[in-house]
C-alpha cells in the first residue's frame, strides 16, 4: 500500500517478487495467463492515469528527500511525541519501544476515555483526525507521525491529548 509510506493516493501499490519465487497466481484473468513474467498477474485493460501517476511523483518526491532524512526525521518527530506524551498523566503508550522499524506509527489509550470520544475530541476541539482502535483490548487512537509534521503539530497534539476528558 503506497499511500502509507510514500504518501501515494490510495489505491496503488507496489509487489516485487524474486524472479526464482513460487508462481503467483493471477486473481482476474487476462490473455497473458501463460506467461512466465509477472505480466500474468496485471491487467492492462484500464487504469487509474492519475493515481498511477501520483504514485510516481510520491517516489520522486521520496527519493529526493531521500530514505535516511525520512528515518532520521520519524526518529526526531517518535521521540518528542513519546517524551510529551510521557507527561500527561493517564495516558498509556501502547506501542512498542522505538527501534529502527517503528517510529511513524503510535497507538495511545487514555485512562478514563473510551477510544470514539478521544478521536472525537481531538477532531471536534482540534482538528485533528486519528484513527480509533477499539478492538483486541485496545481502547484508543492511532496516531500516525509523518515526515511533513512539524514539532508544533505534535504540541498540538499532545494539547489535545491532555485536553481529552
Amino acid at each position: 500500500s503506497a499511500h502509507k509510506w510514500l504518501f501515494s493516493p490510495k489505491g496503488m501499490g507496489v509487489l516485487f517478487a524474486r524472479s526464482d519465487a513460487p508462481p503467483i497466481k493471477p486473481l482476474i484473468a487476462n490473455r497473458r495467463y501463460k506467461s512466465k513474467t509477472m505480466i500474468r498477474v496485471e491487467d492492462y485493460n484500464t487504469r487509474n492515469l492519475p493515481e498511477l501517476l501520483g504514485m510516481g511523483a510520491a517516489i520522486d518526491f521520496h527519493n529526493s528527500v531521500g530514505p535516511e532524512a525520512i528515518h532520521s526525521r520519524m526518529a526526531e518527530l517518535r521521540e518528542y511525541f513519546d517524551d510529551q506524551l510521557a507527561q500527561i498523566p493517564g495516558m498509556i503508550n501502547r506501542t512498542p519501544p522505538r527501534s529502527s522499524l517503528a517510529h511513524q506509527i503510535v497507538a495511545v489509550e487514555k485512562e478514563g476515555i473510551s477510544a470514539t470520544d478521544l478521536k472525537k475530541a481531538l477532531y471536534d476541539d482540534h482538528g485533528i483526525d486519528v484513527r480509533w482502535m477499539g478492538s483486541h483490548g485496545m481502547n484508543g487512537v492511532r496516531i500516525s507521525l509523518a515526515i511533513y509534521h512539524s514539532l508544533d503539530d505534535v504540541d498540538r497534539l499532545i494539547a489535545g491529548l491532555a485536553a481529552a476528558e
